[in-house]
């Protein structure tokens, strides 16, 4: 497999880092199943040729938190109206022994790795994408350098991909299971300098049985799992996922529900969903201390919740009629709820978020986004020009990416609402009406790359900052989700 490019000049190597997707709505499509729908097939295949590199673009941090799925209520589906009469949900008596903290120190030196038998030294870190597939059940590790697939490897079942640090977490949903893929390239620090390494990409034995594994949620070191079967939070520190004590706590929301959970170590709390009975999304959120799993506080205030972002200064929760924003104190949390724009469609809720600084963007259904402004408690609309698929903040952090169902890619100025540069990338698609369809783009974006799956072609496209089109890899099968790492 290669990758196909534009002129050499448009080709940058990328800086080290993890890339996730961020989809429109609360797209429930893709977060039961990866995401379907219909498309075109394209007329041409592009000339494929071995791209040369050159130094890695300018970067900025990216937001604060992963979006690990797609899930889109704001299409009509109900994919997310789970049937869990198989559950038994009757026993949530918060035991100190529910909550399994493991060891608390994770003070681990990453030279105490027990590296693969085939690791190389490299002069430079190895950049690789993993890549989900959306209909069979297998994960794609591809030489960012050249596109080469160098391993395909065999998963429980379809998966959705979420960065790990080091490592990529793969959830089988349909399959109770969290796959730990090691894509076998990594960086360490040594002294005033760092040693990179490359080895074959594995699945590792370092799995975990869970129920439905639903959102995964990144903050800091922290990821919180958690398990719409059952309503269980799993956090894990991803520092220490080679190791007997990567789970952080296990804690349990009360029912299971289609929920979400933050772990935020620095003020050594888990946020998760409150469940409704008889629903399938919650209505509001707890406190819950990250040592005891004792609830500190409670905010039973967003109806039909889904979506989250957290930043240092706030997290964020889309609800029916708005979003809800937490704000932490010395020894408290003070919660208010910004109402969606006025005018807007009963039916535009917001269910997915992306922040950044004081930036806090989110979706109004499909076909339009809600800019908060934090400072004046009040939500602004923006008007697309069709329907959106996805969209995330862009690599600057300043304006938004959004991937409309014309197949084009949007740059949006968020303080003007103005769209500042657009470009097609696929073919024209629909948005799926429930499982079954075939599978749709999708947008990831991280520092200094924007991608988007084309899961028609089996490829995926980068575009630069500037929506210019740096390649294509052509990756075979259906691509979904995708992570780079290195």
């Amino acid at each position: 497999m290669t990758r196909s490019t534009r002129p050499p000049r448009l080709l940058a190597a990328a800086a080290v880092c993890a890339v996730v997707l961020a989809a429109c709505g609360d797209s429930d499509d893709s977060s039961d199943e990866p995401a379907a729908a219909t498309a075109a097939p394209a007329e041409t295949t592009p000339e494929t040729t071995t791209p040369p590199t050159t130094g890695p673009p300018e970067t900025t941090a990216p937001p604060t938190t992963i979006a690990e799925d797609d899930d889109d209520d704001d299409h009509g589906h109900d994919d997310h109206d789970h049937d869990h009469d198989d559950h038994d949900h009757d026993d949530h008596d918060h035991e100190e022994d529910d909550h399994d903290h493991g060891d608390e120190d994770h003070d681990h030196d990453e030279d105490d790795h027990d590296h693969d038998d085939d690791a190389v030294e490299v002069a430079e870190p190895e950049l690789r994408l993993v890549v989900a597939d959306a209909v069979e059940p297998v994960v794609r590790v591809v030489r960012y350098s050249d596109g080469e697939v160098i391993a395909t490897l065999d998963m429980p079942g379809t998966v959705a991909v979420s960065d790990a640090g080091r490592y990529t977490l793969a959830a089988a949903r349909a399959d109770d299971r969290l796959e730990v893929v090691d894509p076998g390239t990594w960086t360490e620090p040594h002294g005033d300098h760092f040693h990179s390494f490359v080895a074959t990409p594995t699945l590792t034995d370092m799995g975990f049985d869970v129920d439905d594994p639903t959102h995964v949620v990144g903050h800091g070191d922290l990821l919180a799992v958690f398990n719409d079967g059952d309503g269980s939070v799993m956090v894990l520190d991803q520092t220490a996922l080679s190791y007997d004590d990567a789970v952080v706590a296990t804690l349990d929301s009360g029912a299971a529900h289609h929920g979400v959970a933050v772990a935020l170590a620095e003020y050594g709390v888990v946020v998760l969903t409150t469940p409704v009975e008889g629903e399938s999304l919650p209505d509001g959120v707890a406190v819950v201390d990250l040592e005891t799993g004792e609830e500190l506080q409670r905010f039973p205030d967003c109806p039909g919740l889904h979506g989250e972002a957290a930043t240092e200064a706030f997290v964020a929760f889309g609800c029916a009629d708005g979003v809800l924003i937490l704000e932490p104190h010395d020894d408290h949390w003070d919660a208010r709820a910004i109402a969606r724009p006025e005018g807007s469609a009963d039916d535009a809720r917001t269910g997915t978020l992306a922040a950044s600084g004081e930036i806090l963007v989110g979706n109004l259904g499909s076909g339009a986004l809600a800019v908060i402004d934090l400072e004046g408690g009040v939500a602004t609309a923006i008007e697309l020009p069709v329907d959106m698929r996805g969209f995330a903040l862009a690599p600057d952090g300043a304006s938004v990416v959004v991937l409309t169902i014309d197949g084009q890619v949007h740059l949006i100025d968020p303080a003007t609402g103005t769209i500042t540069a657009s470009t097609p990338v696929v073919d024209a698609f629909e948005l799926p009406e429930g499982h079954g369809a075939a599978p749709i783009p999708q947008l990831a974006v991280v520092e200094g790359h924007i991608f988007v799956t084309d899961p028609v072609n089996g490829g995926i496209v980068e575009l630069d900052s500037s929506l210019a089109e740096l390649g294509r890899f052509d990756v075979g099968g259906a691509p979904a989700g995708v992570v780079l790492a290195g």
